[in-house]
């Protein structure tokens, strides 16, 4: 299940500019994840870059904004243990040397932001705008109510806007010839797609047999009830009672309302189920495994209607995927599957001769009849300006992160030892 909300959510990302002056006014106080532990309610450093201090309060307001974040897509259903699961306090701090390592950069590079610039880009933050103008002690009072420093938001103003201006420096080599957009339109659409059958790991989970004296055995052992009282606690979120409307959206710098919760008791034998299935995934991939190769085998010896016949028969759908390119690697629906994309576009197509089975993390795919669409030149006259503006973004993007990635490694970062200690209890 841990594995299945990573891919969900994966890693979050630095926002825009904007984006991250905004997180600013996102709570009303920062929360000090670190719970006192550093002593003086977040004061000391998170980290140090090349000899520059990140701060306690610069993480913990990061990591408030991300845990606002994550209570909006899930309408507060989140539990902090949860975050800290997914890495998301690792995740902030490694942002935030990056962050640094870019404006150290930028210094390299002698750029600079006047006290003109900053003082224009604060007045045109529309946070401090009365009537429409910007007003100085609507300002002072605003930075106050949010425990804000003026002289600490105008560092971070002026630090993002000197990243800006590393960003646009790196933009300007960011150079895309007609050539290459004309290579990059028709890579992309140069597509195939196919007919398949999936067999869903889900499918061999599901047929995998829990019975209540088995999970009720598991839960008179210390260690199956301690197990099961964990994943209670830790996908509580999960547990939610259901209520005859859904819960609103918190308004801007309110609390998301708390949902209610399914008592432990309520949920453990159906946590106790879960928990021993998942103990058991090779049964269930061996039966994923042999319902795709039974539809295989019904194909290669009776034809593909009978395939099809064989798949609807189990309950299974005959699909045709969406089109994709020889770039993607992945389809949708249907998750990464380099080797069926590969054969889709050989010349000609081993799968234009028979079906085949690619796997792709406990499920199967049967596929076959690819279909094959060839660009249409008369589209890319149309499309040139967008697609020459997209590969220069992408370009300019690409160049960025690695210009960061390589000062990255050759960087001196001092982590503070206790900022991921677990709490002794």
């Amino acid at each position: 299940m841990f594995q299945t909300m990573r891919r969900v959510f994966g890693p979050i990302t630095v926002g825009l500019i904007v984006g991250a002056i905004a997180i600013v006014f996102v709570a009303t106080g920062a929360m000090d994840v670190l719970g006192g532990r550093m002593g003086g309610g977040g004061g000391g450093y998170a980290a140090m870059v090349n000899g520059d201090s990140i701060s306690i309060n610069d993480f913990n307001r990061e990591y408030q904004a991300r845990m606002e974040s994550f209570q909006s897509m899930m309408q507060g259903k989140v539990d902090p243990k949860f975050l800290k699961q997914l890495g998301v306090e690792k995740q902030v701090l490694e942002d935030l040397i990056r962050k640094q390592i870019m404006l150290q950069q930028a210094h390299k590079l002698n750029l600079v932001v006047s006290d003109e610039e900053l003082k224009d880009r604060i007045q045109d933050l529309p946070y401090f705008k009365k009537d429409g103008k910007f007003n100085a002690a609507y300002y002072r009072e605003l930075l106050k109510a949010n425990g804000q420093q003026p002289a600490r938001f105008e560092e971070r103003i002026r630090e993002d806007l000197v990243r800006g201006k590393f960003a646009e420096l790196v933009r300007g080599m960011a150079r895309v010839s007609l050539e290459e957009a004309r290579h990059e339109f028709l890579s992309n659409e140069d597509r195939r797609s196919v007919s398949y059958v999936l067999v869903n790991s889900s499918y061999g989970r599901e047929r995998v047999t829990v019975s209540p004296k088995e999970a009720e055995d598991f839960l008179k052992t210390e260690a199956g009830l301690n197990s099961t009282k964990q994943h209670y606690e830790q996908y509580k979120f999960l547990y939610t009672k259901k209520s005859a409307a859904p819960l609103a959206k918190p308004k801007a710098g309110e609390p998301a309302a708390k949902p209610e919760y399914l008592a432990f008791d309520e949920v453990k034998t159906r946590i106790a189920v879960d928990l021993l299935k998942d103990r058991r995934a090779d049964e269930a991939t061996k039966i994923t495994r042999a319902v795709a190769e039974g539809i295989l085998a019904v194909g290669k010896s009776s034809g593909l209607d009978a395939l099809k016949a064989s798949a609807k028969a189990r309950g299974l759908d005959v699909k045709t995927s969406e089109k994709f390119n020889r770039s993607q690697g992945s389809i949708a629906g249907l998750g990464v599957l380099p080797d069926l994309v590969k054969d889709a576009f050989s010349k000609p197509s081993t799968l234009s001769k028979e079906a085949k089975i690619y796997e792709n993390r406990g499920s199967f795919v049967v596929a076959f009849s690819p279909m094959e669409y060839q660009p249409d030149l008369a589209k890319f006259d149309k499309e040139k300006d967008a697609l020459l503006d997209s590969l220069a973004q992408k370009k300019h993007q690409t160049l960025v992160e690695q210009w960061v990635s390589d000062a990255r490694q050759n960087a001196r970062v001092k982590i503070n030892p206790i900022l991921f200690q677990q709490d002794a209890s």
